[in-house]
């Protein structure tokens, strides 16, 4: 998974190495030599993971790692202290501020990239987490009804304006197969949106409402295909 990594250290030879052992590894690299440089990056530029040496002029690492830890927007930022194998108080002092993991001096390319790779997974992990908790929130205070599935079309967001449309105060095991069940009306998911109308009985005056449902894919950073939004309208 691509990422783009900030590397912070006082040394222009270990930034070169580093950089140097990233960019065959598809990694987009933004330097800074000093604490206050590397969090003026952090306003504009959008990283996966800082790797701060500790010793440097002005700011410390453990002093960008605690303004990170403290910043609401970059609180979940994965941050890699550069460190010395035997150093056991830095590694200490380094967790208790927040740091995610360490990297020994001299550097190994094998757990350079292992490490690294991993906390950039993880940061797209709470970064999905972050956004989903958001859009909890945003898809109870709509008048669309939405339903969030996985890639195997199981509901893991639902609000109440779905349960209303379609009847039902829990959420299906399976969204499509529960469409079809409802509605007989098989439903095709491809790479581009879906707009379809379902017939929807409604049960008090017997008649047909037209239902409307737009599917849509959300995908994740490498471009493959993480969940499906069902949206679901009344058409009157």
């Amino acid at each position: 998974m691509e990422g783009t990594i900030l590397l912070v250290d006082d040394e222009e030879r270990n930034l070169k190495m580093l950089e140097s052992m990233l960019l065959p590894e598809g990694y987009k690299v933004l330097k800074a030599s000093n604490g206050k440089d590397a969090l003026e990056i952090l306003k504009s530029e959008n990283v996966q993971a800082v790797l701060t040496d500790i010793m440097m002029p002005g700011l410390s690492g453990f002093d960008v790692l605690k303004t990170i830890r403290e910043n609401k927007d970059l609180a979940t930022l994965s941050v890699i202290i550069l460190t010395s194998l035997t150093d056991k108080e830095e590694r200490i002092k380094g967790l208790e501020l927040g740091a995610d993991d360490f990297i020994s001096k001299p550097f190994d390319l094998d757990e350079l990239r292992a490490k690294i790779n991993t906390q950039v997974k993880l940061n797209f992990l709470r970064m999905q987490l972050n956004e989903r908790a958001k859009l909890v929130k945003v898809i109870n205070k709509i008048e669309e009804g939405v339903i969030v599935a996985n890639t195997d079309f199981v509901p893991v967001s639902m609000n109440m304006k779905a349960r209303e449309f379609l009847g039902i105060k829990e959420a299906p095991v399976n969204i499509l197969a529960y469409l079809k069940e409802k509605y007989n009306q098989d439903i095709e998911i491809s790479d581009e949106r879906i707009n379809i109308v379902l017939k929807q009985k409604i049960n008090t005056e017997n008649n047909v409402q037209p239902l409307s449902l737009t599917i849509e894919m959300i995908k994740d950073a490498s471009g493959s295909v993480d969940s499906y939004i069902f949206i679901f309208k009344i058409i009157k």
